[in-house]
């Protein structure tokens, strides 16, 4: 018998899915586009904190069949130390852009093995480095692995946004960020990925 149960129930909205008027209404759709709008801000960002050209993540996420949205709702759980809303792992995709209610109940796991929460803060976004991000910046940029736990009285709702190149596009780290020690393909074994999987 399994120690934890994980309990969620999910909506995920791709470019590629079929019409459904909840998924699909103007809102939401605003929503995605502010939520690429700001992804495209932040690689901007971190290629220039990496001493890169400013398009260079950017520029590879023209085509959006591989970036998707999730909406999660976790229900209350009269055991919450029994249950988890969803187990732990680290994102696959290149970024993750979490809007969490006030409920809460994100963990992140710490390198000494602890687990801490992250505490939700009004009008903000928690922003993930993907698996994907941390083997394209050959390790500069870290994935973080991380949870989400119930809540004994109150339901949580949270929306992920998960941004990723074209399925196709080969993700290589550029010369500037490789040494000697670690190399892209390292990094891409450190998590169990190959260039084909990711």
């Amino acid at each position: 018998m399994l120690d934890h149960m994980a309990i969620e129930k999910s909506y995920l909205l791709t470019s590629a899915s079929p019409c459904n008027g909840f998924l699909h209404s103007d809102a939401m759709l605003d929503y995605m586009h502010a939520m690429d709008a700001l992804g495209m801000l932040i690689f901007e960002m971190l290629a220039h904190g990496l001493g890169l050209p400013h398009d260079y993540f950017s520029k590879n996420f023209e085509e959006k069949e591989a970036t998707m949205i999730r909406i999660n709702r976790y229900p209350p759980c009269p055991l919450p130390s029994k249950c988890l809303g969803l187990g732990s792992h680290s994102d696959p995709h290149t970024l993750t852009i979490l809007l969490q209610d006030e409920v809460g109940g994100l963990q992140v796991l710490k390198k000494d093995e602890e687990w801490v929460g992250i505490r939700p803060l009004p009008n903000s976004f928690i922003i993930n480095v993907g698996d994907t991000l941390e083997a394209w910046s050959n390790g500069r940029l870290k994935s973080v692995v991380h949870r989400a736990v119930v809540n004994k009285e109150k339901q949580r709702f949270s929306i992920a946004y998960f941004l990723s190149p074209a399925s196709d596009m080969v993700v290589d780290s550029p010369s500037q960020l490789i040494d000697q020690e670690k190399t892209l393909k390292d990094t891409f074994l450190l998590h169990g990925h190959n260039s084909e999987e990711s």
